[in-house]
């Protein structure tokens, strides 16, 4: 995730148009070059992107004469890899600390075909010494004579072998590191494993990755260098994922990398496969956007940074992409616009937007270049005087909560502090084109003579989506009927997502968060809906019940809000402007511990009893401190209840699944009232996934599961909820409650 501090201080003031609409800040970008200098080159076929129908290349190789040196493009713990083909050559994996721009988390800069010398000697040790060598093995060499020496924790420092720093450097330990391991498995190491014969630590798990400044002097390079940037979608794996392609040590060690789908055939894991085309940048672009008139790159071994226009793009004249536009938009169920053939204008045309220089001069076409889910555009209008953009429609249904939001990029045309709804995305014309929404202006950097590689991330979700042919599990005879997919059942997935390096304990505590963005809409006070962008989190807790010993395992849903645009109206009261900020974590607590999932402040839960018919029912509500309307929410279920819904992944064969929530309600505005005149609603959940066709299927258990809301802000189960602990003070995280 970003770093909070980090984040602040990459935004300038905010600007606004007339009336305090239009509200945008501006990005302050700040990295360094990771080449010395501009003297290289790069031809189409090295480009980062889509370069025909069934390649698309992660890695954006550089070539140049000689040898140059190579920098840390920000602070980031670095791991050194073996590159697969050439024994004098290493790749190097650098896990950012700090963002270089706020709005893009990365994951991983990898770094391919740095010489070895510059690392580890013939003899597996680390290379020079605390005052010879690269920048990068001076500091180590500091830190780890510092660790021997100065702390007094041992006078007798050990060799300083390349293990140290996860270089495998033995055949031994090459072979502990298996190609098929997850990079986030090294990065994630939560505890040190021991050698239950020895007692000594595990080979594979021996090792202390060192974290650098950035613009570290990281090694040399001779001839050629190729880096790719990995985005940050969340620290956790997919149990039996489907996808072929896997961020791997395999991925890591390779001279280059691209994704080919040549030998795919059926149509659907192709389009699946192309999907992981969206979890990479190119380097140009993330540079290209610090020129900006705010950003700041610095080069080399000077300590004043770049920040003109004109000399950002000059560090970037040898990259081939120097002038291309990539647009990324997601859609539905966080696939990318289209993924579904649900947004083409009609049955016989299969175009599913438009695009041009501007609103006048728009042309129908498909999203995606070369049927690859990022668009490249060079269709963009310059001049001198900095109105350089594009503009764009994408296909619309008109539906009441269509909406679109702009997580990177500047909107020229009307919008609400980036989010574009009502009247600024639908067409209101009714004798105009109803079949696109309206057009979409997005201004990008440039020269006075060039448009600067860029990159555009949009979330749509401007068309309603359907789940056909639906059966309830209680009437298998019944006719099959076609199901909305609502707001809420559009977010809650991970199903089968499992924390990374967790070991299945029952004293720790894993949470997992999505870091894709999502739109979600939170009711409020005038009886219409503020639209927000969150990421949401999972987290497991157990809860020791009323028997001796006895302990049950609960799974919570959380969502964190990002941004939010909520209703301006002066009648009403304010929904919470709490924005949350938390990252993945493992808690970890003793056995006559009782640990428990709550909200943090200033959100708390308050429960009431209530009748369902003959049963009684822990209602509960999500309240704010200060009063205000929650911009949260949060689902409840036991883990035996969550475990009979992954099964129906299992044994209905579909994938990519999400909670949805079926109302047992006439109407999905209507709700009940218990014999204590207590409002609620009530919903048997079930879920939907992708078939192996890429239709979209909904199943329930035979047993149902069922949900109760008091405030369509917290839904969960009579199970969930009666095992809430009475919170007796104030600040109620990780209460411990004594064993009775």
């Amino acid at each position: 995730m970003p770093n909070t501090a980090e984040t602040s201080e990459q935004y300038q003031s905010l600007t606004t148009s007339s009336e305090g609409r239009n509200v945008m800040p501006l990005l302050q970008p700040k990295s360094h070059f990771f080449l010395e200098d501009s003297s290289f080159s790069q031809s189409e076929p090295q480009r980062f992107g889509a370069v025909s129908l069934n390649q698309f290349n992660t890695t954006s190789t550089l070539t140049f004469s000689g040898t140059k040196k190579v920098y840390a493009l920000c602070q980031g713990t670095v791991f050194i890899q073996p590159q697969t083909g050439d024994a004098n050559k290493v790749n190097l994996i650098l896990r950012p600390f700090r963002q270089p721009i706020s709005n893009i988390p990365i994951k991983y800069i990898i770094y391919r075909g740095l010489n070895k010398s510059d690392f580890v000697n013939s003899n597996g040790e680390i290379a020079g010494s605390e005052t010879t060598g690269t920048g990068f093995v001076q500091y180590i060499w500091s830190e780890f004579l510092q660790f021997y020496g100065t702390d007094g924790v041992n006078d007798n420092a050990p060799d300083f072998m390349a293990d140290f720093i996860g270089y495998p450097h033995t055949t031994d330990q090459l072979a502990a590191q298996d190609g098929a391991n997850l990079i986030d498995q090294y990065f994630f190491k939560i505890a040190t494993v021991l050698d239950e014969t020895t007692g000594e630590e595990e080979p594979s798990e021996a090792f202390e990755f060192p974290t650098i400044p950035r613009g570290t002097h990281l090694g040399n390079a001779t001839g050629e260098i190729g880096i790719d940037i990995v985005l940050n979608r969340g620290d956790y794996y997919i149990e039996n994922d489907p996808n072929p392609f896997k961020l791997d040590l395999a991925y890591a060690r390779a001279a280059n990398s691209s994704l080919d789908a040549s030998t795919i055939t059926d149509s659907f894991q192709k389009r699946l496969y192309k999907e992981n085309a969206t979890a990479f940048l190119d380097v140009a672009a993330l540079y290209g956007l610090h020129a900006n008139g705010a950003g700041k790159l610095y080069v080399g071994d000077s300590t004043t940074p770049l920040t003109t226009k004109d000399d950002i793009y000059g560090m970037m004249n040898g990259f081939y992409s120097r002038n291309k536009v990539y647009i990324y938009i997601q859609a539905n169920r966080q696939r990318s616009y289209n993924f579904y053939g649900n947004y083409e204008v009609s049955d016989t045309n299969t175009n599913n937007m438009k695009i041009g220089v501007d609103s006048s001069t728009l042309s129908e076409t498909t999203f995606g270049t070369f049927e690859w889910p990022i668009h490249e555009t060079t269709t963009i209008v310059s001049d001198p005087a900095e109105n350089t953009s594009f503009a764009f429609q994408l296909t619309t249904d008109n539906y009441a909560d269509a909406s679109m939001y702009v997580q990177l990029g500047r909107v020229a045309s009307e919008h609400e502090e980036n989010f574009i709804r009502d009247k600024n995305l639908l067409e209101q014309d009714p004798e105009a084109d109803q079949t696109f929404t309206q057009s979409i202006v997005m201004n990008v950097n440039a020269t006075t003579t060039d448009v600067i590689c860029s990159y555009v991330n949009v979330l749509c979700e401007s068309r309603e989506m359907i789940v056909e042919g639906y059966v309830p599990a209680s009437n298998p005879t019944a006719h099959p009927k076609d199901m909305v997919i609502k707001d809420i059942d559009d977010v809650f997935g991970m199903l089968n997502a499992v924390i990374i390096n967790t070991s299945a304990s029952n004293v720790q505590l894993p949470t997992i968060i999505d870091e894709r963005l999502q739109i979600i809409n939170f009711p409020n006070t005038s009886a219409s809906n503020d639209t927000g962008v969150i990421k949401y989190q999972k987290i497991e807790d157990r809860l020791l019940t009323d028997e001796e010993n006895t302990y049950i395992n609960r799974v919570t849903y959380e969502t964190l809000v990002s941004d939010i645009k909520r209703d301006a109206s002066p009648y009403k009261s304010n929904n919470s402007s709490h924005i949350d900020s938390t990252k993945s974590s493992t808690q970890t607590y003793a056995d006559n511990e009782n640990r428990f999932y709550q909200p943090r402040l200033p959100y708390k839960l308050e429960k009431k009893l209530f009748t369902d018919n003959e049963t009684t029912v822990t209602g509960v509500s999500l309240t704010v401190d200060d009063g205000s309307t929650p911009t949260k929410k949060i689902i409840g279920l036991l883990d035996t209840e969550l475990g009979s819904l992954k099964s129906l992944m299992q044994t209905n064969s579909i994938s990519n699944t999400r909670l949805y929530f079926i109302k047992q309600s006439i109407s999905d505005k209507e709700s009940f009232t218990s014999i204590e005149n207590v409002k609620y609603y009530k919903y048997h959940v079930g879920v939907v996934g992708e078939d192996a066709t890429g239709a979209l299927k909904l199943f329930e258990p035979q047993d149902a599961v069922i949900l109760y809301s008091l405030d369509q802000f917290v839904f969960a189960s009579t199970k969930y909820s009666e095992f809430i602990p009475e919170l007796r003070q104030k600040n109620y995280t990780n209460i411990e409650i004594p064993e009775e």
